[in-house]
């Protein structure tokens, strides 16, 4: 069925009638409701589906689905789809699938009580938007998935169950996940998140992407070495669960940690050949964690004011790999700190402390049977 029309009455779904799902709102269609309730409203009988062309807006919630199901939002004859209330689109009780080229805003954009799939900006529509006030995606229940190529703003939230993000998806690198909180956050579950584009926190207090059950960050890994993670409290942070992250763009911190790995895991930076790679803090660069760590370097890791690099409980540094004799390791107290077991150090470019007096080019901070291999430069003031 389809609305082409204004209606201001409160719409129903139904498997027959006026209001039959699939319903469609066309371009010049708009529901215009001023209800406490929902605009469009899908009973928690079956899965429902909505497709709309036109305008969905409510005081209350715009699209409510309450046993799963599918909503597009799109753009044809020149009208860009729109979907606003206190929150655009809600869907609980079973998976909800939702692609988005047009605009969602809500307090929060888009809520998927159920897990799912969200996909902003199809078909190349780069302008495509999902915002909220508050959070602009929230999912829960089960692992759910992610994929952007245009805007979401106020952070993507993956509760309970975790899931997979991945920004910047079909070469639209100028895909943007910003948050106040954080850009992108995955609590209960372990997450993974791809970036091609940029995702930022825009608090002072805030982390780029937190990962709270661990698993895995690709940053540029695609080619896309324009790629960014930034946040002022740090960059990416990872616990719970031991943590990869593989980084080919720039990944910083304005006053905390580039990277901080808290229950252990691996980085690599300057993958495939992105020498240009940067990691950086305004405290550390790299910060592993709770159990021994892995970082190999053939690009730039720098920590303003502490370490380059920090392994609280040993483990191993590689500097300089894969022939990459330009690579660097900065910090100002130390190039790399290395405490709480026996690490490993292997260098073949640069490790250099900035501090004035003090300074440790290498640090090894205790009675372990510590290794350093030199093939390079190592520079300090202490």
């Amino acid at each position: 069925m389809a609305i082409s029309g204004t209606i201001t009455n409160d719409v129903t779904l139904t498997t027959t009638g006026t209001y039959a799902s699939p319903l469609m709102i066309t371009s010049t269609g708009a529901v215009l409701p001023n209800s406490i309730y929902a605009a469009i409203y899908g009973p928690n009988t079956q899965a429902w589906s909505v497709a709309n062309f036109g305008t969905v807006h409510n005081s209350g919630k715009a699209i409510f689905l309450g046993k799963g199901g599918v909503i597009s939002n799109g753009a044809t004859g020149g009208k860009v789809g729109l979907i606003s209330g206190s929150t655009g689109i809600f869907v609980t009780g079973a998976a909800g699938t939702v692609t988005n080229a047009g605009t969602v805003s809500g307090g929060t954009g888009i809520y998927l009580g159920g897990g799912g799939t969200i996909t902003n900006g199809v078909s190349g529509a780069t302008a495509a938007l999902i915002s909220g006030t508050q959070i602009g995606v929230e999912i829960r229940g089960v692992a759910a998935t992610v994929n952007n190529a245009a805007t979401i703003t106020d952070g993507i939230y993956l509760y309970s169950g975790g899931g997979t993000v991945a920004n910047g998806v079909s070469g639209a690198t100028a895909a943007l996940i910003s948050g106040a909180s954080a850009g992108v956050r995955a609590k209960g579950a372990a997450g993974t998140v791809t970036n091609a584009g940029t995702i930022i926190s825009t608090n002072i207090t805030a982390t780029g992407i937190i990962l709270d059950k661990g698993s895995y960050v690709g940053n540029g890994v695609s080619g896309a070495t324009a790629a960014l993670v930034s946040g002022n409290a740090g960059g990416i942070y990872v616990t719970g669960s031991s943590g990869t992250v593989r980084n080919a763009g720039t990944i910083t911190a304005g006053n905390g940690n580039g990277i901080t790995l808290a229950a252990g895991g691996t980085v690599a930076n300057g993958v495939s050949g992105a020498t240009a790679a940067l990691i950086s803090g305004g405290n550390d660069g790299v910060v592993v964690q709770s159990t021994a760590g892995t970082v190999t370097n053939a690009a730039r890791i720098i920590g303003t004011s502490g370490a380059g690099i920090e392994l609280d409980h040993g483990g191993n540094i590689a500097n300089g790999v894969g022939g990459a004799t330009a690579a660097l390791i900065s910090g100002g107290r130390a190039g790399i700190l290395v405490q709480g077991s026996a690490g490993t150090v292997a260098n073949y470019g640069t490790v250099v402390a900035t501090a004035t007096t003090g300074g440790k080019g290498v640090w090894f901070s205790g009675t372990y049977n510590d290794t350093l291999t030199n093939a390079g430069k190592i520079a300090g003031s202490g």
